[in-house]
């Protein structure tokens, strides 16, 4: 939920999460070992109260983004975070709709998940991009028998997870490759 606010927020556009090119706020990996939470809580809703001067706006944050994006702050590495910052961001949506939607009860990633329902690796080799969509919008008219319920996902997150299945390799071994 922290990842996909400072996403939605655009945060990166002012703080790298690890090292790279200077941006007018600071380097968000090591902030954990220098603010505590209830610093970060209060910064994020008035930051020039808790940095006079700083030029970052006042969020309307509420108590549950707050929390969420102060875990996921509190989280960051150096090493975690130059990895986040590699990942594409229709990939970090998608990981967070696939965990939400709860598909590894029934699919394969990377060898993680349950084999119910067929694995998801390899997809864009063996369908067009249109497919997975308009499979898990009328599962059953592709697949009769199949349990899947009939998926009423916002577009724009469709799309993130068929961008992110496309991008599977068929072989779990060879991801990033």
């Amino acid at each position: 939920a922290g990842r996909a606010y400072f996403q939605r927020e655009k945060c990166a556009g002012c703080h790298n999460l690890a090292e790279g090119e200077p941006k007018m706020g600071p380097t968000l990996a090591t902030v954990s070992q220098r603010k505590p939470t209830e610093w970060l809580m209060g910064h994020f809703g008035n930051p020039s109260e808790a940095v006079p001067g700083s030029p970052m706006p006042p969020k309307t944050v509420s108590d549950e983004e707050a929390n969420g994006l102060a875990a996921f702050v509190l989280k960051l590495t150096p090493t975690n975070a130059a990895a986040l910052d590699a990942v594409p961001p229709y990939a970090m949506r998608a990981a967070v709709i696939y965990q939400e939607s709860q598909c590894g009860a029934c699919h394969v990633v990377n060898g993680s998940g349950e084999e119910s329902g067929p694995p998801l690796n390899g997809v864009g080799q063996r369908r067009t991009a249109e497919w997975p969509e308009a499979h898990s919008r009328d599962p059953q008219k592709f697949a009769p028998q199949s349990v899947l319920p009939p998926s009423d996902t916002p577009s724009a997150d469709m799309k993130a997870m068929v961008d992110y299945m496309q991008a599977l390799p068929p072989d779990p071994r060879h991801f990033g490759d």
